[in-house]
């Protein structure tokens, strides 16, 4: 754990039921689940996370973590992971298959609360038209005849015996979950689908997305909920503007490392 930084000006009594509350957890994913470090090329999100932590907590002396390959961290001490922590989320463990606490605090929220949460987990995930990677969930063993290929090299679902499709639609990735109940809340349908897995030593590994279908849908998201970054903002627009309905976009974890 990283040491604790002196917070000035706190803004008691701590309030996460709020915008700059529910960003603060989104933001912070599961990628850094033990610090509440966050990683990402877009120094933009980087100043909207210190922000919204700043507006929640008080004032955080953060740090940087300057990277090789351009994805830097914003490191928080641990004070935001033990404040977390005491609202409900287990920081022993990613927040991936647990119970976490979008399932219940987020949707009592206010609805521009849900607005900020929806925005800020998938600022740094949603990739249109891209190349993606996909929010994964570990299953010790997976009943198939299949022999799975190891890591970076996965299949498709689809090539699985109906037993093992059962078992891996048996345990969605919750994170997606609760992020499709709170777009439907918000008026936006979308569709979660399992993608493709592999093995590696100890497990399975299953790759989920969900996915914004139909222009109407889209258009709801491009005006309820959109993007800080102006160059997705344009290409949603984009994508948004002409009559016909395009492909889904994607709204993916990929651990705070896309750019």
């Amino acid at each position: 754990m990283e040491e604790s930084r002196v917070i000035t000006n706190p803004k008691l009594p701590f309030n996460l039921a709020t915008p700059g509350g529910t960003k603060m957890i989104g933001y912070r994913g599961d990628e850094a689940h033990d610090t509440s470090a966050f990683v990402n090329r877009d120094p933009a999100l980087h100043a909207d996370y210190k922000h919204a932590i700043t507006a929640s907590v008080g004032n955080v002396p953060f740090t940087t973590t300057y990277r090789d390959d351009g994805c830097n961290r914003t490191n928080v001490g641990t004070f935001v992971t033990m404040l977390t922590s005491i609202a409900g989320i287990d920081n022993e463990k990613a927040e991936t298959c647990e119970k976490s606490f979008q399932h219940g605090f987020s949707y009592r929220a206010k609805k521009q609360s849900r607005v900020v949460y929806v925005q800020s987990t998938t600022q740094k995930d949603l990739q249109l038209h891209e190349a993606f990677n996909l929010e994964a969930v570990a299953i010790q063993s997976i009943r198939t005849n299949v022999k799975l290929p190891r890591p970076k090299n996965g299949i498709r679902i689809s090539k699985l015996e109906a037993r093992a499709l059962k078992q891996i639609l048996a345990r969605p990735p919750l994170l997606l979950v609760s992020i499709a109940l709170l777009l439907y809340h918000l008026g936006i349908l979308s569709y979660m689908a399992s993608q493709e897995v592999w093995r590696t030593e100890d497990e399975c590994s299953v790759f989920w997305n969900l996915a914004v279908y139909r222009m109407r849908n889209m258009q709801r998201f491009r005006d309820a909920i959109g993007f800080l970054s102006p160059d997705k903002n344009q290409r949603l627009a984009r994508h948004t503007k002409t009559p016909s309905s395009p492909s889904p976009f994607f709204l993916t974890r990929v651990g705070g490392r896309e750019g």
